[in-house]
């Protein structure tokens, strides 16, 4: 029993402890190391990055609010009790009430009841009930000031303009990250290939020292041409240098975005680099970009929230300036008896009373200065979505010139690395013919490999450019890739 019992505990352990074991995605299933993908990054930004995690917690606190408000509406008990223990005068009251606060312009329903025994004096013959009490009804409406809008409706309306800028803030928030960290994505996996050229130039180079060396020694071509072998060598090993510090920069970039299941950073390692740049082109280019951007950017629809919240604090402030004015209407009974049957009649008989309040501060100044305070914000918050609205219709226009110039970039810079590897190579065969110089076949073959370069920014711009093109216009690009998180 006692080895069966330790494998099952050991296995138990391996269980929970592999989910965190593997860190990321970029370890397949079944162990194997593969390409580190722009799903890989957009999972890590969605999960684990702290600013995602603070606008959720933002998100909690003003859905927390907003519980908070709505419980304003929520009905109130109280309790209370007194006794005249010495005095000529010896009594004992209770009173008990409910009181609930409804948004049907400003109404509250009462009911209570409240108890008296003891000798009561008489101008306290208020007090006074039959042996089981009294049970009253009421309500209470405002017929002027907190009628037809009031605090707790204020506060309800306020917060859950709150929660909706929130979930529009942590969107907004999500969509930034996407992408930054897709351009950072680009920028590591071009500075890879980048690399990759820099070490083929040199090999190139390098391959070619010892054939150079050999046609000098047979003077076949002067000596001249083995120094500018090694010319290229060297200026080939100081461009390599400086791919690779490029490649490391990029991967400390990414590295932010790319993190663990801990949310630590982790600096991607080059063998996660993938063979070239995967391209997501966009698709839908014949619809109404702006449109689509103002009806789906979540900055729009945080400023929207915002209004919102304006708008019930500036109607807040207005209801204010009126004048208080409540009407009042209470039905009580006693049950029970009492010590005489005159003041049994008096007691039991039902009553029905009615009340009004008038108040007013004068002259107002408070509630003016604040419903011109809020006037004045809600103004400004106006001409803010109008500027937002404008700036959408300019990031949609310049997203669209830079997908425009990217695509016809990538044709530009397919054709002349094309052009650039043919003519390396017709260099390449002249030299091995004697008509050509070592100079010349360099020039060449640095000419072709600053085309791949280009064509590989190209691919990476246009690869970025098409991210870009779905954030302004207020799609996720990972919600088709990645889960929600």
């Amino acid at each position: 029993m006692r080895p069966s019992y330790f494998t099952w505990v050991v296995m138990t352990l391996l269980s929970l402890v592999a989910p965190f074991a593997a860190p990321h995605s970029a370890w397949a299933s079944d162990g194997e190391q593969r390409e580190l993908s722009l799903e890989d990054v957009l999972e890590s930004v969605t999960e684990h990055l702290p600013v995602i995690v603070a606008a959720r917690a933002e998100l909690s606190a003003a859905r927390g609010a907003q519980l908070a408000a709505e419980g304003g509406f929520d009905p109130t008990v109280s309790l209370k009790g007194n006794a005249v223990a010495e005095g000529y005068y010896r009594y004992r009251r209770m009173n008990a009430e409910v009181e609930q606060p409804t948004p049907l312009w400003g109404t509250s329903f009462i009911a209570g009841w409240r108890w008296s025994d003891g000798n009561i004096p008489d101008y306290y013959g208020e007090y006074n009930t039959l042996s089981g009490g009294e049970l009253r009804l009421g309500v209470r409406v405002p017929l002027l000031r907190d009628g037809s809008y009031d605090a707790r409706r204020a506060a309800v309306a306020q917060t859950e303009a709150g929660t909706a800028a929130a979930t529009a803030k942590l969107a907004s928030t999500r969509l930034k990250l996407i992408a930054d960290a897709s351009a950072a994505y680009y920028g590591w996996v071009a500075s890879g290939q980048k690399l990759r050229i820099a070490e083929r130039l040199l090999e190139l180079a390098e391959s070619r020292d010892e054939f150079v060396r050999g046609r000098v020694a047979n003077g076949a071509i002067p000596s001249i041409e083995a120094l500018e072998n090694q010319r290229a060598v060297l200026r080939r090993k100081s461009a390599l240098v400086e791919a690779e510090r490029d490649f490391k920069r990029a991967a400390i970039r990414l590295a932010l975005y790319h993190r663990d299941h801990a949310g630590e950073q982790w600096v991607p390692e080059r063998e996660w680099l993938p063979a070239a740049v995967s391209l997501h082109v966009p698709e839908g280019e014949n619809e109404n970009h702006v449109a689509l951007a103002r009806a789906q950017r979540p900055e729009l629809q945080e400023a929207s929230a915002k209004l919102a919240a304006g708008a019930a604090a500036v109607r807040l402030a207005r209801n204010r300036v009126a004048p208080r004015l409540d009407f009042e209407l209470f039905g009580s009974k006693d049950l029970g008896d009492a010590p005489t049957e005159e003041e049994r009649d008096r007691l039991a008989r039902p009553q029905l009373e009615g009340g009004v309040l008038f108040k007013i501060p004068i002259p107002l100044r408070t509630d003016r200065g604040q419903r011109r305070n809020a006037e004045a914000k809600q103004a400004a918050l106006e001409a803010d979505v109008r500027w937002l609205r404008d700036q959408l219709q300019a990031e949609v226009g310049d997203v669209l010139a830079r997908l425009r110039a990217a695509r016809e970039q990538i044709e530009l810079t397919e054709a002349a690395v094309r052009v650039s590897q043919a003519v390396a190579q017709g260099e390449r065969e002249r030299f091995e013919l004697g008509v050509s110089t070592l100079l010349h076949v360099n020039l060449r073959e640095e000419a072709a490999a600053d085309a791949e370069a280009a064509h590989t920014v190209a691919e990476a711009e246009l690869a970025v450019t098409s991210v870009l093109f779905d954030v302004v216009r207020g799609f996720d690009p990972s919600a088709s890739r990645v889960g929600d998180g």
